[in-house]
Formats: structure tokens, sequence, C-alpha cells
């Protein structure tokens, strides 16, 4: 019965023990907010990418003598779109012109 009441009162290993259970606890819980902040950022969108060329530019003068401006822009590769989609803006030294080609 000596042996008993000795294991009893000798307590010094409980210490490190709890020290090592509560830093795991900590890291345990830190790894779940890491990752719920981590899994809630939703990724952009992939932007479509088109490659455009312009097959022909002209201008020349209609039957009442105003200056007419003939631009063809051909999708030549990349990903689809809807023609609706598409805006087009035309600049004059690095000036947009509001409506267009007037």
């Amino acid at each position: 019965m000596v042996i008993v009441r000795n294991l009893r009162k000798d307590r010094s290993a409980t210490s490190p023990v709890m020290g090592v259970l509560m830093m795991v606890a900590i890291v345990v819980v830190l790894a779940a907010v890491i990752a719920g902040f981590a899994l809630a950022v939703k990724v952009p969108e992939r932007t479509p990418q088109a490659i455009i060329a312009i097959d022909s530019a002209q201008l020349y003068k209609s039957s009442s003598n105003a200056t007419l401006q003939h631009i063809e822009l051909y999708h030549k590769g990349g990903d689809s779109f809807n023609v609706t989609d598409i805006r087009v803006t035309i600049a004059v030294n690095g000036v947009p012109l509001p409506n267009g080609l007037d």
C-alpha cells in the first residue's frame, strides 16, 4: 500500500503532459481557422482572351460625296464570345471618339 500512496503523490509529469496537450490543441485550432480562411477565398473567373485582327480598313466616298470608313474585324483565335458582348472604341491620337467613327 505504500507504493500506491507514493504514486498518487508524485504528480511531477502532469504539468509537462498538460502543456503538450494544450499546445497541440492550439495548433489544431489555428490550422482549422487558417484552412477556413483559405477555403473561403473565391478564385476569380478567368477573363476570356480572343485574338482579333483588322483584315481591311478602307476610306471611300459615297454618292453624296461623304467620306465613309469601313473596317473589318476578324476573330482569328482564342476563346469564343457573343457578338453582343463586343464594344469597339476608336481613338485618334489617344483620344477616344465619342460616337464611334463620326
